[in-house]
């Protein structure tokens, strides 16, 4: 197929939609090949719906978000009951911050097929956003369906309307450090209010000796290497699926306080800094810091590059030696809120549902952490003018910020 895709449309054996299915295949391992396939393509048949879909979608996860919004709506435009394109469109508007736009688009590829557990899913991303957690949390669990979440167990998973009463609930690790952090919060709401005899909680092997100390688990464990290994326990329930079993809402906020708990290292230092994240997150571009920033005073770096293998029990212990962590979203900032520490978290303007989007610079997850976000997308220096004033003022020392002599992303 790829030796084919060389010769692009010149070969007039070549049928279109070979050639649309040759370029998506590209996708990956040659994108620049890919968009040339495609535009040729629609140089060729400019309303070729299947180009104008693929292509969008290929721009919506290279980050080109009103490029892939400009070629969706063109595909709309020639078939208006096309549901998977509403679907990507409104995945698009979301990645934008257009959040009524991008569930009027995903309400409209469900009018059009009332069973597409994608829009459902796609849909619950701006939910979150706007604050609308009981349908937000409702249609997150359709990535399920969809088959972006996992489901790994043969025991029956509870979704909060069975009885668990003096079951054994078993509550696993799904998506990054800083999920489960933030997860495990929910347990002593989950215990409250449907009296299990026992919960165990199941993490990244990297956060066992962290977790171990939870008050309010019975049992921690690690993520084991063989997903269907056999397990005792009764019903199952995933981290990121405690939201919607629980029917959280915000005012059910902070489920726990001060949760984590480590022995101080005692340091000259007193602030925590950590600017980047795991260059694995899929959204590490817009949330790691890759330029030089000092503060002024004297500082310790947490987490990094290298989170996945960090020692996390390692850096609580700094953390609680600390009065006060700034960090990008990432780990290192649900570690802080957990632990009761204060913590300046960097944000973008497009950020996580977590983050900013309810008017407070406090977020219901941790009463200890202050939002720092970007007035404009991409634009960090402004932030980091403030960071540097307000810890200057907040340490007593009389300088001016050089944030003019950075060059920032």
């Amino acid at each position: 197929m790829a030796d084919a895709t060389e010769q692009h449309l010149d070969n007039q054996e070549m049928d279109v939609d070979d050639a649309v299915l040759a370029a998506w295949n590209l996708r990956d391992s040659d994108p620049v090949k890919c968009e040339t396939v495609f535009r040729e393509v629609l140089n060729a048949r400019p309303n070729h719906r299947d180009a104008l879909r693929f292509f969008g979608v290929f721009l919506s996860k290279a980050g080109r978000y009103h490029e892939a919004i400009t070629l969706l709506k063109r595909c709309i435009a020639y078939n208006s009951a096309d549901a998977a394109a509403w679907c990507d469109l409104g995945a698009a508007y979301s990645k934008i911050g257009d959040y009524p736009a991008s569930i009027a688009a995903c309400n409209r590829a469900l009018e059009i097929a009332p069973n597409m557990p994608s829009a459902r899913y796609n849909r619950a991303t701006p939910l979150l956003c706007l604050g609308d957690w009981e349908n937000g949390w409702k249609d997150y669990e359709y990535g399920k369906v969809a088959g972006v979440r996992v489901q790994r167990f043969l025991q029956p998973e509870w979704c909060g309307w069975s009885p668990i009463e003096g079951k054994t609930v078993y509550v696993w690790a799904e998506q990054g450090f800083g999920d489960q952090i933030m997860g495990a919060q929910l347990i002593p709401i989950l215990r409250e209010r449907f009296k299990p005899a026992r919960v165990i909680l199941e993490v990244n092997r990297e956060l066992v000796a962290l977790m171990q100390g939870l008050e309010f688990v019975d049992e921690v464990v690690a993520q084991p290497d063989d997903r269907h290994e056999p397990m005792l326990f009764d019903e199952h329930v995933s981290l990121m699926s405690l939201p919607a079993a629980l029917s959280l809402k915000q005012s059910d906020l902070p489920g726990a306080v001060e949760y984590i708990k480590a022995p101080a290292v005692v340091s000259e230092a007193k602030v925590g800094l950590c600017l980047r994240g795991s260059p694995a997150h899929h959204d590490d571009a817009n949330r790691s810091v890759f330029d030089a920033f000092e503060l002024p005073v004297p500082y310790v770096e947490l987490g990094g590059t290298k989170q996945a293998g960090m020692d996390w029990l390692q850096t609580a212990q700094i953390i609680a030696g600390l009065d006060l962590v700034i960090t990008v979203d990432t780990g290192v900032v649900h570690l802080a809120g957990a632990m009761g520490v204060e913590a300046w978290v960097l944000v973008p303007k497009l950020c996580d549902y977590r983050w900013g989007q309810y008017g407070s610079d406090v977020p219901q997850w941790y009463p200890r952490v202050i939002i720092c976000q970007q007035d404009i997308q991409g634009d960090w220096k402004p932030v980091f003018s403030r960071i540097w004033e307000q810890c200057a003022l907040r340490y007593g020392i009389p300088t001016s910020s050089p944030i003019e002599d950075y060059a920032y992303v």
